[in-house]
């Protein structure tokens, strides 16, 4: 195996090197006479080799055809699937869709139940708290108005 250097100059030699006319053999081409039949051992091998080739056509045709059935398995495990997220989306009311339009929600985020009652407890306390900040701010402003 050669490296990059040992190729550079190989090819750096190439190129300086000139081509004597002496050094130079043309290779004649022998013409085949035409109209030989072949030989028996070689129609024998080619009527093997055709049966081969049918074998493995067979063969590829057989895997092909089952790759189409498991391309078509899959397609119908996901139309299925389509059809079951529509349905399960049909079931959602319209008040409740147009919600989730107009904000690009989900219908799972904020709907599973809490694991304890410390938790529901502290989202309830955050949600108090700006709740009552902003009645405290409106009561503010009406008292400025005033």
């Amino acid at each position: 195996m050669s490296d990059t250097i040992e190729e550079r100059m190989k090819k750096d030699q190439m190129g300086r090197s000139v081509i004597k006319y002496w050094r130079v053999r043309y290779a004649e081409k022998t013409e085949e006479p035409e109209g030989e039949e072949e030989p028996v051992e070689e129609a024998a091998a080619s009527s093997k080799g055709d049966e081969a080739a049918r074998i493995a056509q067979e063969i590829y045709e057989r895997l092909q055809a089952e790759a189409a059935a498991d391309d078509a398995k899959l397609m119908a495990e996901q139309e299925a699937a389509y059809a079951a997220a529509a349905a399960a989306e049909q079931a959602v009311s319209d008040e409740e869709a147009a919600w989730r339009e107009r904000t690009g929600a989900s219908a799972v985020y904020g709907q599973n139940a809490f694991d304890n009652e410390e938790e529901a407890a502290q989202v309830a306390a955050i949600l108090s708290e700006k709740k009552d900040a902003f009645a405290d701010m409106l009561q503010n402003m009406q008292e400025g108005e005033s």
